[in-house]
């Protein structure tokens, strides 16, 4: 990786802790900086393992894979990204998702979010959504 891209990500990582903060959260750019291997690249949310990725062209299994990797025990992986002039997003598998929404009573809350998984999961989930729904998979 080239020095132009060590300073995006460490900028990236710097923004993404000021923003977190701006929410209320005490997020700092981790231990990676010190040589440490593993860490997360933003701390400060407890139980997520936060992989930062500011860059045009993500390879969004690969982060995620690094995210899982690098998780410690009982940590949820996910990846917090955004390209330039774009708002940040957080990507995490959709189990994590479903588990961590059904514990808080905030599903109305957001209406417009979006969550994107592999269609074959998704044909499997509408599979039993409409099975159990009296339906089927007619086709």
């Amino acid at each position: 990786m080239g020095k132009k891209s060590r300073e995006k990500g460490k900028r990236g990582e710097r923004e993404l802790a000021k923003l977190l903060r701006s929410y209320g959260y005490s997020a700092r750019r981790g231990q990676q900086y010190c040589g440490a291997n593993g860490d997360a690249d933003v701390v400060g949310l407890p139980g997520l393992h936060i992989e930062c990725k500011w860059v045009e062209n993500l390879n969004l299994s690969d982060a995620m894979e690094q995210s899982k990797g690098d998780a410690k025990q009982g940590e949820i992986p996910v990846v917090m990204h955004k390209k330039n002039r774009h708002p940040w997003m957080a990507t995490m598998s959709a189990v994590n998702f479903v588990n961590m929404v059904a514990e808080t009573s905030l599903l109305r809350s957001f209406p417009n979010a979006l969550i994107t998984i592999p269609l074959y999961d998704f044909l499997e989930i509408y599979d039993g959504y409409i099975g159990e729904a009296g339906g089927g998979n007619e086709g």
